[in-house]
């Protein structure tokens, strides 16, 4: 079985076991009303949203210099790009795979308060694009840390340069990270 579908599996039984045993629902009265509290699960592990960093991140074989100077290739791979490098397809989605690795890792190190799967899509979205130690310093996981979801939120948009430059594709990407974080508050 692939460690993909053993870590799924793990985390379906403990998502079930972590479920609280329905009670009777004691009587209501006029004066006391029931409060149902927010139901919080374990902090989300694993990227579910892959296509929505695709999307973004767009698939090139060839090596190229991005925006910000950096050699990129496959799916805003650049760890091992390099000069004259050609890679194919399914090479690309094993280096988006392993690069995941990492920002995932980041994200699951760096956040301490509960979040929702959205809102972790989006961290590891913006991690996988601004890079772990951009992500460990950035006023966007201390507001989040603090406890402000909303203050956090509002970061998503100042990361939005390569290279010194205002990128209207980062600007989009941010705008759209942002929306996926917040689908999750």
């Amino acid at each position: 079985m692939s460690p993909f579908i053993q870590a799924l599996m793990s985390a379906l039984a403990a998502l079930f076991a972590a479920r609280p045993v329905p009670q009777e629902k004691p009587e209501e009265t006029q004066d006391d009303p029931v409060v149902i509290p927010p139901v919080f699960h374990k902090n989300p592990t694993r990227t579910y949203d892959i296509a929505h960093i695709k999307k973004w991140e767009g698939l090139r074989l060839r090596a190229y210099v991005c925006p910000a100077g950096v050699w990129t290739i496959g799916y805003g791979h650049t760890k091992t790009a390099k000069p004259g490098m050609v890679i194919t397809e399914k090479e690309a989605e094993r280096l988006l795979r392993w690069d995941l690795d990492w920002a995932e890792e980041a994200v699951r190190n760096g956040v301490k308060v509960n979040i929702t799967q959205p809102q972790f899509d989006a961290l590891v979205s913006f991690t996988y694009n601004v890079g772990a130690g951009a992500f460990r310093g950035s006023t966007l996981l201390r507001k989040l840390n603090a406890g402000d979801h909303e203050g956090a939120a509002q970061e998503f948009k100042r990361w939005n340069k390569g290279g010194g430059r205002v990128i209207q594709g980062l600007v989009n990407r941010r705008a759209d990270e942002e929306r996926k974080f917040r689908s999750g508050m």
